[in-house]
């Protein structure tokens, strides 16, 4: 009778040892939930003013020159009718009547119509020192006018897509934003399969769900959809910022300083050949030192 109730005391203790670690294990994973659902939270906070930022600017820089261009300055980019079969005046005919117009500036840029509807540009280095963008008609190279080029919408766009008008700051704020994006990301898959049946019906959004379900549901399958857009936007932009871009990626994604092995650089690089904030040089070109005058 002994032995009878020991078994049974026995089986009861380990029952009640696999109760409570099944409590353990279910508590354990309740808290790694929920600290994680906060950390989901609070880089989602700081990501997502920036992500709707930089998509705003980045499509403000994208539509410009063939949308929002001919819109703010219709009288500077659409040339006047011509006749059929008109062909193009020689560029330095169109050089020598923006040195007419403007003869206190230096030509530093001359860029060709992409198209015969559209002027031909020369970048202009005034007296005061700043950009000036000019267009001429290349039928006749008169000069249809000018502008900063530094003052224009897609700077504007640029500079607050690169740095939100902090400088150095805004530039490491931005980086910051692209790295917790990564968090949020990582945290959002496992939450996501944290709370999902497994299989294919995890990949199947349940729209009957209402109230508070429905909208967490929506968050929930919007995300997984679109994360791997996201980690590729995060990715692609760390390759433009101070201190993994500049000093990681691009460091290593330069042409090597030994292709001007032998002759003399100067203290400038391929990136002092942007105009203004227009960032025109490739950019595996603008770490790489210029040539001294005469070395070539």
């Amino acid at each position: 009778m002994s032995n009878s109730t020991s078994g049974i005391a026995s089986i009861n203790g380990s029952a009640t040892d696999t109760l409570e670690k099944s409590h353990s294990d279910s508590a354990m994973h309740k808290r790694r939930y929920m600290t994680l659902w906060r950390i989901h939270f609070f880089a989602g906070l700081y990501v997502v003013p920036f992500m709707l930022m930089l998509s705003i600017t980045g499509i403000i820089m994208m539509l410009y020159t063939p949308v929002l261009e001919p819109l703010l300055h219709p009288n500077l980019v659409k040339l006047p009718t011509h006749e059929v079969g008109a062909s193009y005046q020689t560029w330095e005919q169109q050089r020598h009547a923006v040195g007419l117009k403007y003869p206190d500036a230096t030509i530093k840029q001359m860029i060709v119509p992409h198209a015969p509807s559209q002027p031909t540009r020369f970048v202009l280095n005034t007296s005061e020192g700043a950009n000036q963008l000019t267009f001429v008609d290349p039928y006749t190279s008169q000069v249809l006018g000018s502008l900063n080029q530094d003052d224009t919408l897609y700077a504007w766009a640029d500079n607050i897509h690169g740095t939100i008008l902090l400088g150095s700051w805004g530039d490491a704020m931005i980086e910051l934003a692209a790295i917790l994006t990564f968090v949020m990301l990582l945290t959002g898959v496992y939450l996501w399969t944290a709370r999902r049946r497994t299989g294919l019906s995890q990949w199947k959004p349940h729209w009957k769900r209402k109230g508070r379900s429905f909208w967490r549901e929506l968050h929930t399958m919007t995300g997984v959809y679109v994360a791997m857009a996201l980690l590729l936007f995060a990715i692609t932009g760390l390759s433009w910022t101070g201190i993994t871009g500049a000093k990681v990626l691009q460091a290593w994604g330069s042409f090597p300083a030994g292709v001007y092995d032998g002759i003399p650089t100067s203290e400038l690089t391929h990136a002092d050949l942007n105009p203004g904030v227009h960032e025109e040089v490739p950019w595996n070109l603008e770490q790489l030192p210029l040539p001294a005058s005469g070395s070539l």
